[in-house]
């Protein structure tokens, strides 16, 4: 199976086309901007959090993570926050903002269109989170 990622623009596109899977798939990938998007006919969904430097991620994990099932009809876009050690009766939060938008008509549905990669970029840093705002409590 050819690799249906791409790096374009400072971003990782990842083009899912389910008869392409005959096996199951795992991306990985840095969110250094703090937000990931996925792309339904003209329906943007965005998930804005804050950014997790590598040395505070969990071992063998990244930031963003997109798993494909072998059928292709299965697909998981999450993000990964801080890998932390909680102290029994501790918790810790973790805050995921999620957005969802119709494009505008003058916005190119395609993969690796500059219009999208805009229109996302720019509704992420209308919702950005610091990351000041995770923190273990006891």
């Amino acid at each position: 199976m050819p690799d249906p990622s791409a790096r374009i623009a400072g971003a990782i596109w990842f083009a899912h086309d389910p008869a392409e899977f005959t096996e199951s798939k795992k991306l990985y990938a840095d969110g250094q901007e703090g937000w990931l998007a996925h792309l339904d006919g003209d329906l943007l969904f965005v998930k804005v959090f804050p950014d997790v430097p590598r040395a505070e991620r969990a071992p063998g994990e990244a930031e963003i993570e997109i798993y494909v099932h072998r059928s292709g009809a299965f697909v998981e876009v999450e993000q990964q926050g801080r890998y932390v050690e909680l102290g029994s009766g501790h918790r810790t939060t973790w805050p995921v903002r999620w957005i969802a938008r119709r494009l505008p008509p003058d916005v190119e549905v395609r993969p690796e269109s500059e219009g999208l990669l805009h229109f996302a970029r720019e509704l992420a840093a209308s919702f950005r989170l610091s990351p000041k705002s995770v923190k273990p409590r006891p």
